[in-house]
């Protein structure tokens, strides 16, 4: 019987303090606290993808606002006059590009999209980066000033920040399934 490997059981423990008593959970109470733990994390995710859709839309939005604008200054002037510089060139272009990397973020947190969306495959960050971090570089070789470089850096901001949310999401996942892996059943025990 030595030759056996003793199995350690899923268990529990819901007090801190109590280190000395550990409660082994049956299989009802297993089940009861992964889906307890699979709905917090469900709630939270939704709370995220709430948050990232609303950067998302806002970030477009003044995207859109910069289109209509004239004179292609950044934005941010208003907030910083002391940095007045010039547009930057191919600014409709670039906007453009931006907002398009905005609907491609989209199609990432969009699970339930349109039938017609759904044979669109995103593309991947790392290309999102790239593409995204052009403009902001031209504003660091051009001189075109602060307010410049923070406007053209904002899509890259929110696309780190669709990153790690999206990673985040996928860790709870993950978790949730390892958690599940370590399920102690004892069938007639």
């Amino acid at each position: 019987m030595s030759s056996l490997r003793q199995r350690i059981p899923f268990n529990f423990n819901a007090n801190a303090d109590e280190t000395e008593d550990t409660r082994i959970l049956d299989e009802e109470e297993q089940d009861n606290l992964i889906n307890h733990l699979r709905a917090q994390n469900e709630e939270s995710n939704a709370l995220y993808l709430r948050i990232l859709r609303a950067a998302l839309g806002l970030s477009c939005f003044l995207h859109f606002v910069f289109l209509a604008s004239p004179t292609k200054d950044s934005p941010l002037t208003v907030f910083l006059p002391t940095y007045v510089s010039g547009p930057l060139p191919f600014a409709i272009f670039f906007a453009l590009l931006h907002i398009a990397v905005h609907f491609n973020l989209l199609l990432i947190s969009w699970p339930n999209r349109p039938l017609i969306l759904r044979n669109v495959e995103p593309f991947r960050y790392i290309l999102m980066y790239a593409t995204s971090a052009v403009a902001p570089v031209l504003c660091i070789f051009l001189g075109l000033g602060f307010p410049n470089f923070l406007w053209w850096s904002m899509t890259p901001a929110i696309i780190l920040l669709h990153d790690t949310v999206h990673r985040s999401i996928l860790q709870g996942e993950e978790s949730i399934a390892e958690l599940e892996k370590l399920k102690y059943t004892a069938k007639g025990a």
